[in-house]
């Protein structure tokens, strides 16, 4: 890590009073959106780092990412290869990592976790 990309991780921990990783993503992923999603949206190149998991009605894994956006995350061989996602340890590994948001570059509003205790 450089001195500038130092200087920034400290201000966002600064500004984000923790230094908890989870707290530092998510204020990382705030100032990168809010200073470079108008310009990245438009070459239809939105990345957002994975924040955690859930499972959907249908039992496959859903990744939530930073921009407040969810994503199936499937292992489905040959057509999709994610051996992670099969275990605890391989998401964990995960968390952080980018993908592509598809939803952020049509602009559609943030996904809503269901109720799916109820």
């Amino acid at each position: 890590m450089d001195g500038q990309a130092r200087k920034v991780v400290s201000l966002i921990i600064h500004l984000s009073g923790t230094n908890n990783s989870e707290s530092v993503l998510f204020f990382s992923c705030f100032f990168y959106q809010l200073l470079f999603s108008p310009l990245v949206g438009l070459c239809g190149l939105m990345k957002q780092a994975i924040i955690g998991y859930h499972k959907d009605q249908e039992n496959d894994w859903v990744a939530e990412l930073c921009c407040a956006h969810f994503q199936h995350v499937r292992h489905n061989p040959p057509f999709i290869n994610r051996p992670w996602v099969t275990t605890e340890r391989g998401r964990c590994s995960m968390l952080g990592y980018e993908l592509n948001c598809k939803k952020c570059d049509s602009g559609a509003a943030k996904d809503i976790l269901p109720d799916l205790y109820s």
